[in-house]
């Protein structure tokens, strides 16, 4: 069977000049990293910092040198992203921050963007709300390289999401966490895991609250040896419809296929997974996310979507959008591409 694609371009002309925040989500937001607000670069300062777009300024720091993540050798759908490694029991890439989610919290929303690698171990702590063995948001692989998200100590019973292959090849995930005081669930790429009650943030095994650790090396939970996108918390459950905001722009940012309707930070559906659900990728622009995506690619790097003409990375192409809230988006039934003779000529 060949395969089909669909092309959705939506544009609107909807603006918000007072705020920008992950899906335009601003309300109860207290962390929101990005890689372009990590100061990690060469030459590496003395203190690398993940700075905190919340208005909070929850920033993560690291003195030490044999302790510092940096921005990442590789682009993940042309983007930055910063790369933790652990090299040894006393050399892993690790930061530390304020106390994000007080004790005895119970609603709350977590979203990150990680992109595990071959080195990526069974249990890897992602961000740690309570350091020494708190509660912690990690991602975890089985001996069959399968991966899925776990929130630890969130809840009563451990809230897993559903399980993605992680060979023959790696690809970047959204994992999100959502409790809303009676029950919380997991998710990846925008598929729930099975619900747990009595969510709560709780503290250590010993009882230290000893604020917030971006990857850790305790108990058994090995640090991380991944690449991180965004880190996104708030301090209560987010709707269903934001919560469909905030993974579309991470989705978009990042080319990670979904499994549930794009929507823009305006509301409207911009691609209905339905149909041709498979290898979905999009260019965009919506200035209450700081989105600004020009160039995308497939997983497989067989379809490319660009403005202008295709640069190395998304910051160095100079095409524009005329317009706030555009959106082409595109996906396929995963099935074989139909041969044809027309092509663009690959730059980089």
């Amino acid at each position: 069977m060949r395969n089909f694609i669909a092309v959705l371009l939506s544009v609107s002309t909807a603006l918000n000049l007072f705020s920008q925040a992950p899906g335009n989500t601003s309300s109860n937001l207290v962390l929101w990293l990005k890689p372009s607000s990590f100061n990690g670069a060469s030459p590496v300062p003395t203190t690398a910092t993940w700075s905190d777009l919340s208005v909070n300024a929850n920033n993560f720091r690291q003195t030490a040198s044999l302790n510092r993540p940096a921005i990442g050798s590789i682009l993940v759908n042309y983007n930055s992203v910063v790369e933790f490694s652990n090299y040894s029991s006393a050399s892993w890439d690790y930061l530390n921050g304020n106390t994000i989610l007080p004790n005895g919290q119970t609603n709350f929303s977590v979203f990150t963007v990680v992109f595990p690698t071959t080195n990526t171990g069974q249990f890897s702590s992602i961000i740690e709300f309570k350091k020494k063995e708190g509660a912690r948001f990690e991602i975890q692989r089985n001996t069959s390289s399968q991966l899925q998200f776990y929130a630890v100590k969130m809840s009563s019973v451990d809230a897993a999401s559903p399980i993605v292959n992680g060979t023959p090849n790696f690809r970047p995930l959204i994992g999100s966490s959502i409790a809303n005081g009676t029950q919380i669930v997991t998710g990846l790429n925008g598929v729930d895991g099975t619900p747990q009650s009595n969510p709560l943030i709780t503290t250590s095994n010993s009882g230290v609250d000893g604020g917030a650790r971006i990857s850790s090396n305790t108990s058994g939970r090995g640090p991380l040896n991944a690449y991180l996108g965004d880190i996104i918390v708030y301090n209560t459950a987010v709707s269903p419809l934001n919560r469909r905001k905030i993974e579309t722009y991470l989705a978009i940012k990042y080319g990670i296929t979904l499994q549930a309707n794009y929507v823009n930070t305006d509301g409207t559906v911009i691609y209905d997974v339905s149909s041709n659900n498979k290898n979905i990728i999009g260019i965009g622009r919506d200035d209450s996310s700081t989105l600004l995506q020009k160039q995308s690619q497939n997983p497989t790097d067989s379809i490319r979507i660009f403005l202008n003409r295709l640069a190395v990375s998304n910051a160095s192409n100079t095409g524009t959008f005329t317009k706030n809230i555009s959106h082409v988006v595109m996906g396929d039934n995963g099935k074989a591409l139909a041969r044809n003779f027309n092509s663009v000529v690959k730059l980089p």
